[in-house]
């Protein structure tokens, strides 16, 4: 089961583990990871206030935010950034 929590500026904490009998690969965890997080953010009433997304670089995540989320600023968090030397 999920768990949030929200604090006073508006970040949400979200924790899941997809269990990797849910996909096909573990590469494809951190795509249905994310998918399973908007759609309960869908679910809640809490998309709408949804205004940036940070990931690592992952490009199926990318191309999903992309197609589904245009509206959702997608950013790279700056670790990974760094540790990719981009």
């Amino acid at each position: 089961m999920p768990v949030a929590q929200q604090f006073d500026f508006f970040v949400i904490l979200y924790y899941l583990l997809p269990q990797k009998t849910e996909v096909k690969s573990s590469n494809a965890m951190e795509l249905e990871g994310c998918k399973q997080l908007f759609h309960w953010l869908d679910a809640v009433g809490l998309y709408r206030h949804v205004y940036s997304f940070f990931t690592d670089r992952h490009m199926s995540i990318g191309k999903w935010m992309r197609e589904e989320n245009p509206d959702v600023l997608h950013l790279f968090d700056g670790w990974h950034c760094v540790k990719g030397n981009v």
